[in-house]
């Protein structure tokens, strides 16, 4: 499989599209339920199922239980949900507790980056982004 292609996973519960998500058992990731979860990439782009007027869940699943989806990982570029608040291009984000991207409040405790926004986008949208995963700790100075 070439570097640059999305890593094939299994579901380790249900994970929505394009969330950030997280190791979770053998080659297996889950949808990341908070800013302490260690961030692996971001699920893939389209649902499970074909889109069914009345039948698809909003918003789509990109697996459940048992599953195989596409995890983008470091450096790759891709679409994030966004969160509360949405995000401007060049913000570090992490995520809030549904996998969406939120930009990184930097506070005492700072959550781990996920990925760098690469356009403006508000909440609810998808939004380009690259993954770029590393601890949002940044030095104080007094």
């Amino acid at each position: 499989m070439p570097a640059n292609q999305p890593k094939a996973m299994n579901a380790a519960g249900t994970i929505l599209v394009a969330r950030f998500v997280k190791i979770q058992g053998n080659n297996s990731v889950a949808q990341v339920a908070g800013p302490g979860d260690k961030i692996f990439g971001i699920s893939q782009q389209g649902g499970r199922t074909a889109p069914v007027p009345s039948y698809t869940p909003d918003p789509p699943e990109a697996a459940i239980l048992g599953d195989q989806l596409q995890v983008f990982t470091n450096t790759m570029t891709c679409k994030l949900r966004a969160g509360v608040g949405g995000w401007i291009a060049g913000d570090e984000l992490t995520s809030d507790a549904t996998g969406q991207g939120v930009k990184n409040p930097r506070t005492a405790h700072p959550p781990r980056v996920g990925a760098i926004a690469l356009e403006d986008c508000v909440a609810g949208e998808l939004g380009d982004v690259q993954v770029a995963i590393y601890s949002g700790v940044t030095a104080q100075y007094s």
